[in-house]
Protein backbone atom coordinates (compact mmCIF):
# COMPACT_ATOMS: atom_id res chain seq x y z
CA UNK A 1 0.00 0.00 0.00
CA UNK A 2 1.05 3.60 -0.39
CA UNK A 3 2.33 5.65 2.42
CA UNK A 4 2.06 9.08 3.06
CA UNK A 5 5.04 11.09 2.11
CA UNK A 6 7.85 11.64 4.73
CA UNK A 7 8.38 15.22 4.46
CA UNK A 8 7.63 17.86 7.52
CA UNK A 9 3.83 17.87 9.00
CA UNK A 10 3.85 21.61 7.63
CA UNK A 11 4.43 20.91 3.86
CA UNK A 12 1.92 18.10 3.91
CA UNK A 13 -1.79 18.58 3.78
CA UNK A 14 -3.97 17.46 6.45
CA UNK A 15 -5.35 14.20 5.06
CA UNK A 16 -1.77 13.12 4.44
CA UNK A 17 -1.10 14.48 8.13
CA UNK A 18 -4.00 12.72 9.51
CA UNK A 19 -3.10 9.46 7.78
CA UNK A 20 -0.04 9.58 8.92
CA UNK A 21 -1.11 9.97 12.89
CA UNK A 22 -3.55 6.77 12.31
CA UNK A 23 -1.00 4.78 10.92
CA UNK A 24 1.48 5.70 14.17
CA UNK A 25 -1.40 4.19 16.05
CA UNK A 26 -2.26 1.27 14.05
CA UNK A 27 -4.39 2.04 11.21
CA UNK A 28 -4.24 0.69 7.77
CA UNK A 29 -4.78 1.61 4.32
CA UNK A 30 -8.15 -0.28 3.04
CA UNK A 31 -6.62 0.99 -0.48
CA UNK A 32 -4.19 2.81 -2.34
CA UNK A 33 -3.92 6.54 -2.26
CA UNK A 34 -5.79 7.74 -5.16
CA UNK A 35 -6.54 11.31 -6.21
CA UNK A 36 -10.04 13.16 -5.73
CA UNK A 37 -11.74 14.30 -9.41
CA UNK A 38 -13.01 17.08 -7.91
CA UNK A 39 -10.84 18.67 -5.99
CA UNK A 40 -7.47 17.21 -7.16
CA UNK A 41 -6.25 16.01 -3.85
CA UNK A 42 -4.92 12.70 -2.49
CA UNK A 43 -7.95 10.26 -1.32
CA UNK A 44 -6.68 8.41 1.93
CA UNK A 45 -8.70 5.87 3.08
CA UNK A 46 -8.02 3.62 6.21
CA UNK A 47 -9.49 1.37 8.66
CA UNK A 48 -8.87 1.07 12.74
CA UNK A 49 -7.00 -1.71 14.16
CA UNK A 50 -10.11 -3.45 15.03
CA UNK A 51 -12.09 -2.82 11.61
CA UNK A 52 -14.81 -1.29 13.30
CA UNK A 53 -14.06 2.56 11.74
CA UNK A 54 -13.58 3.24 8.13
CA UNK A 55 -11.77 6.91 7.06
CA UNK A 56 -12.36 8.33 3.86
CA UNK A 57 -10.46 12.03 3.69
CA UNK A 58 -8.80 14.34 1.66
CA UNK A 59 -7.66 18.34 1.66
CA UNK A 60 -9.96 20.88 1.07
CA UNK A 61 -7.05 23.63 1.96
CA UNK A 62 -3.61 22.76 3.57
CA UNK A 63 -4.89 23.21 6.91
CA UNK A 64 -8.38 21.21 6.33
CA UNK A 65 -9.48 18.01 4.86
CA UNK A 66 -13.07 16.75 4.34
CA UNK A 67 -13.43 13.62 6.53
CA UNK A 68 -15.86 10.62 6.28
CA UNK A 69 -15.78 8.53 9.37
CA UNK A 70 -18.11 5.55 9.84
CA UNK A 71 -18.38 2.92 12.54
CA UNK A 72 -19.75 -0.44 11.76
CA UNK A 73 -22.01 -2.55 13.48
CA UNK A 74 -20.90 -4.10 16.50
CA UNK A 75 -21.65 -6.06 19.42
CA UNK A 76 -21.00 -4.77 22.79
CA UNK A 77 -22.55 -6.02 26.45
CA UNK A 78 -24.26 -8.51 24.88
CA UNK A 79 -26.17 -5.74 22.49
CA UNK A 80 -25.15 -4.88 18.95
CA UNK A 81 -24.61 -1.55 17.99
CA UNK A 82 -25.87 0.21 15.27
CA UNK A 83 -23.85 1.42 12.06
CA UNK A 84 -23.49 5.33 11.84
CA UNK A 85 -21.85 8.02 10.07
CA UNK A 86 -19.91 11.16 9.93
CA UNK A 87 -19.32 14.09 7.68
CA UNK A 88 -16.91 17.40 8.30
CA UNK A 89 -14.43 19.42 7.58
CA UNK A 90 -12.54 20.01 9.98
CA UNK A 91 -8.29 20.97 10.40
CA UNK A 92 -6.34 18.47 12.03
CA UNK A 93 -6.78 18.58 15.84
CA UNK A 94 -10.40 17.91 15.20
CA UNK A 95 -10.11 15.24 13.05
CA UNK A 96 -7.85 13.36 15.63
CA UNK A 97 -9.98 14.17 18.42
CA UNK A 98 -13.43 13.15 16.95
CA UNK A 99 -11.76 9.84 15.97
CA UNK A 100 -10.13 9.47 19.24
CA UNK A 101 -13.49 9.98 20.53
CA UNK A 102 -14.64 7.16 18.19
CA UNK A 103 -12.31 4.78 19.70
CA UNK A 104 -14.01 4.94 23.04
CA UNK A 105 -15.43 1.73 24.25
CA UNK A 106 -19.38 1.43 24.15
CA UNK A 107 -20.32 4.80 24.09
CA UNK A 108 -23.96 5.90 24.40
CA UNK A 109 -25.68 7.60 21.95
CA UNK A 110 -28.71 9.31 23.13
CA UNK A 111 -29.41 12.63 23.23
CA UNK A 112 -29.59 13.72 26.35
CA UNK A 113 -25.94 11.64 26.79
CA UNK A 114 -24.73 14.42 24.12
CA UNK A 115 -26.43 16.81 26.14
CA UNK A 116 -24.69 15.74 29.07
CA UNK A 117 -21.54 16.39 27.61
CA UNK A 118 -22.14 19.12 26.46
CA UNK A 119 -23.66 20.89 29.47
CA UNK A 120 -20.52 19.87 31.52
CA UNK A 121 -18.61 22.33 29.12
CA UNK A 122 -20.80 25.43 30.05
CA UNK A 123 -23.52 24.84 27.31
CA UNK A 124 -26.78 24.85 27.35
CA UNK A 125 -30.13 23.93 26.03
CA UNK A 126 -31.88 26.32 23.97
CA UNK A 127 -35.44 26.79 23.06
CA UNK A 128 -36.46 27.49 19.79
CA UNK A 129 -38.98 30.14 20.00
CA UNK A 130 -41.07 29.78 16.46
CA UNK A 131 -43.00 32.60 17.14
CA UNK A 132 -39.33 34.47 16.27
CA UNK A 133 -39.83 33.86 12.65
CA UNK A 134 -42.24 36.28 11.30
CA UNK A 135 -43.65 34.33 8.67
CA UNK A 136 -45.03 31.13 10.82
CA UNK A 137 -48.28 32.46 12.77
CA UNK A 138 -49.32 31.32 16.36
CA UNK A 139 -51.95 29.14 15.47
CA UNK A 140 -50.09 27.66 12.83
CA UNK A 141 -51.00 24.14 13.08
CA UNK A 142 -47.82 23.05 11.03
CA UNK A 143 -46.47 23.16 14.09
CA UNK A 144 -49.10 21.49 16.48
CA UNK A 145 -48.46 18.29 15.66
CA UNK A 146 -47.08 16.58 18.95
CA UNK A 147 -45.87 13.67 17.16
CA UNK A 148 -43.71 15.56 14.55
CA UNK A 149 -40.05 15.33 14.57
CA UNK A 150 -38.15 16.59 17.85
CA UNK A 151 -35.79 19.35 17.45
CA UNK A 152 -33.80 20.01 20.04
CA UNK A 153 -30.55 22.56 20.31
CA UNK A 154 -27.61 22.91 22.43
CA UNK A 155 -25.84 26.68 22.41
CA UNK A 156 -22.11 27.14 23.14
CA UNK A 157 -22.13 29.90 26.08
CA UNK A 158 -20.56 32.62 23.45
CA UNK A 159 -23.25 31.51 20.78
CA UNK A 160 -20.83 30.86 17.95
CA UNK A 161 -20.87 27.04 18.12
CA UNK A 162 -24.22 24.44 18.08
CA UNK A 163 -25.36 21.11 17.64
CA UNK A 164 -28.45 20.47 16.86
CA UNK A 165 -30.73 16.86 17.25
CA UNK A 166 -33.24 16.23 14.48
CA UNK A 167 -35.59 12.88 15.28
CA UNK A 168 -36.40 10.65 16.34
CA UNK A 169 -39.21 10.85 13.13
CA UNK A 170 -37.11 12.68 10.96
CA UNK A 171 -36.51 10.45 8.49
CA UNK A 172 -33.75 10.04 9.06
CA UNK A 173 -33.15 10.76 11.88
CA UNK A 174 -29.52 12.86 12.03
CA UNK A 175 -27.17 15.39 14.16
CA UNK A 176 -25.86 18.71 12.65
CA UNK A 177 -23.06 20.58 14.15
CA UNK A 178 -22.65 23.98 13.28
CA UNK A 179 -19.38 26.29 14.21
CA UNK A 180 -17.38 28.70 12.32
CA UNK A 181 -15.63 28.14 9.43
CA UNK A 182 -12.03 26.63 9.82
CA UNK A 183 -10.83 28.37 6.55
CA UNK A 184 -12.03 32.15 7.52
CA UNK A 185 -13.73 32.03 11.07
CA UNK A 186 -16.63 33.97 10.10
CA UNK A 187 -19.33 31.99 7.87
CA UNK A 188 -20.75 28.24 8.89
CA UNK A 189 -19.81 25.33 8.62
CA UNK A 190 -22.20 22.42 9.87
CA UNK A 191 -21.42 18.38 10.00
CA UNK A 192 -24.02 16.12 9.58
CA UNK A 193 -23.84 12.75 12.20
CA UNK A 194 -26.31 10.30 11.31
CA UNK A 195 -28.69 9.05 13.82
CA UNK A 196 -26.57 6.22 16.30
CA UNK A 197 -22.80 8.39 16.39
CA UNK A 198 -21.89 7.95 19.61
CA UNK A 199 -22.27 10.77 22.12
CA UNK A 200 -18.50 11.66 22.70
CA UNK A 201 -18.16 12.01 18.86
CA UNK A 202 -20.40 14.66 18.42
CA UNK A 203 -19.15 16.39 21.17
CA UNK A 204 -15.75 16.10 20.23
CA UNK A 205 -16.59 17.52 16.67
CA UNK A 206 -18.52 20.40 18.62
CA UNK A 207 -15.97 21.27 22.05
CA UNK A 208 -12.46 20.97 20.27
CA UNK A 209 -10.75 23.67 18.96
Amino acid sequence: MNTPPTTPDATIGCAAALARALLADGWSYAHDIGTDPAWGTEIHQLHSPDGCLNLHANDVCTQCCLVMLTGSSVRASGKRRRSWSAQLTVPLPVALAVIAAARQPAATRTPDSVGALLSAAGWHERDDDLDEDDDVEEDDDEFDDEDGPLIRTWAAPDGARSVTWFGPDDDPAFWSVERPHPQDGTTRAHFQFSQHTPAPVIAAAALTD
